[in-house]
């Protein structure tokens, strides 16, 4: 469904995110 894929377009954007910033003091569940 389309859910499915803003789902996981916006999943891969946050990963992408991290990636460039992986302390990110803005975002509630960085991840290291």
């Amino acid at each position: 469904t389309t859910e499915r894929l803003v789902s996981k377009i916006k999943g891969n954007f946050v990963a992408g995110v991290h990636k460039i910033f992986p302390t990110n003091p803005a975002s509630p569940t960085h991840h290291p």
